[in-house]
């Protein structure tokens, strides 16, 4: 079971665990009974369990909660993933977890998903828990404790669904595509690119960009390319475009065997010797969408430095918030190395907090990482996109989404 406060959360979990084939257990009437009289009307009671932010300060009412799912005689481990840290609330979540797993024979695999480790944090470490610092890492582990293995497991697509017809915890991702295109026509810099359905458009669209290129698979349910095997760099050749998309799909199939896949990305490889940063959104409960910048890629699980920032930002916000990183000297060049393009990070972030800002009722949460910032005067713009928005709440006006949308309702 997937049990968290926090709707994009709860999705992106079932896409990865829909991924990894875990089986994902059904509550009984026992169950969801109990969680519905424990829980607002809007929090999913389905599997994930989404509390909703509403219960995080009342710790007696989250033990009740935990404890119901834990004695579900079809409940055999809890993925508990915490997306933030705030402080004593998250410090109090972590007692709970603590006091419940200490009453219940159902293991309790709590992931700590903030790049602050903070009491929360340490709390559940003394207590022997060993929290883990990613979703991937966690369900890897999961699935390999498994005994057994599924013969037709449920598609990604279709674990972000309830009976209904609504997404897991009102929430659903779009493809790096669709992200791209709707970033794009709000005027921020993408790298050229197209996605091609043949290996035949690969190769045209790869002479016309000119070598060297990068492919990519595209799939709103393969979130984490390069763990899937979607991501092909510094293709350079005839002959490697066609091997490259042929292992793509090989490697996706295997990954995530019912996925949907839109095609392949192919787009212009960036000069080398970039640095590369992180600039996340997330919809926080207490005080709505928050703006995340730290350095990226290799980074981001070994120094983890970030800054946060409420939206709307300002471009003296957005300076601020670059030079607040305690690692900002990599930026700014070391060991005769030449400066980054600071003035045009800068720039970027104000365009992806407009952006934020724009869609405030409708995005629930945006990465991008790595976003590649190149030496002064060459510019910075996102690498990746990940993007996920309120269910039925999708920016209107973007034949491109509307047209992704429409395919991913009839699959």
């Amino acid at each position: 079971c997937i049990y968290t406060f926090s709707g994009g959360t709860a999705a992106l979990a079932a896409d990865m665990a829909g991924a990894a084939n875990l089986p994902m257990t059904s509550f009984t009437a026992a169950t969801s009974t109990a969680l519905k009289k424990l829980l607002p009307d809007f929090a999913s009671i389905g599997n994930p369990v989404d509390t909703t932010a509403d219960i995080l300060r009342n710790r007696e009412l989250s033990a009740q909660c935990l404890r119901a799912v834990c004695a579900d005689p079809g409940v055999g481990t809890v993925l508990f993933p915490i997306p933030m840290d705030y402080g004593d609330i998250t410090a109090d979540m972590a007692k709970t977890i603590i006091d419940v797993s200490a009453e219940t024979d159902t293991l309790i695999v709590p992931v700590w998903m903030s790049r602050r480790l903070g009491g929360g944090f340490q709390l559940m470490e003394n207590g022997g828990l060993l929290p883990f610092l990613s979703l991937s890492d966690a369900i890897s582990a999961i699935a390999k404790a498994f005994p057994w293995h599924i013969e037709e497991a449920p598609s990604a697509s279709s674990s972000l669904h309830s009976p209904d017809g609504q997404e897991a915890g009102g929430v659903r991702l779009v493809s790096e595509a669709v992200a791209k295109s709707l970033l794009r026509d709000a005027g921020l810099p993408i790298p050229q690119g197209l996605v091609v359905k043949t290996a035949q458009e690969a190769v045209e669209h790869a002479q016309r960009l000119a070598f060297p290129v990068v492919m990519k698979v595209v799939s709103a349910q393969i979130p984490h390319k390069t763990e899937a095997g979607g991501v092909k760099l510094s293709i350079c050749s005839v002959t490697a475009v066609r091997e490259a998309f042929d292992a793509i799909h090989a490697s996706a199939a295997r990954y995530a065997p019912n996925a949907a896949i839109d095609g392949i990305l192919v787009e212009k490889m960036l000069p080398p010797g970039g640095r590369e940063v992180l600039v996340g959104v997330h919809r926080d409960p207490a005080f709505g969408l928050v703006l995340t910048f730290g350095l990226g890629g290799i980074f981001v699980e070994t120094i983890r430095d970030v800054a946060h920032r409420m939206i709307p930002l300002s471009r003296e916000d957005a300076h601020a918030l670059v030079h607040e990183i305690k690692y900002v000297d990599i930026l700014k060049g070391v060991r005769g190395q030449a400066a980054a393009d600071i003035s045009a990070l800068e720039d970027l972030i104000v365009q992806i907090s407009d952006f934020a800002w724009k869609h405030r009722e409708s995005l629930h949460e945006m990465e991008l990482n790595p976003v590649w910032v190149g030496s002064e005067g060459q510019g910075a713009m996102p690498m990746d996109a990940l993007v996920a928005f309120r269910a039925n709440q999708y920016p209107a006006g973007n034949a491109l989404i509307s047209e992704r949308m429409d395919e991913a309702d009839k699959r």
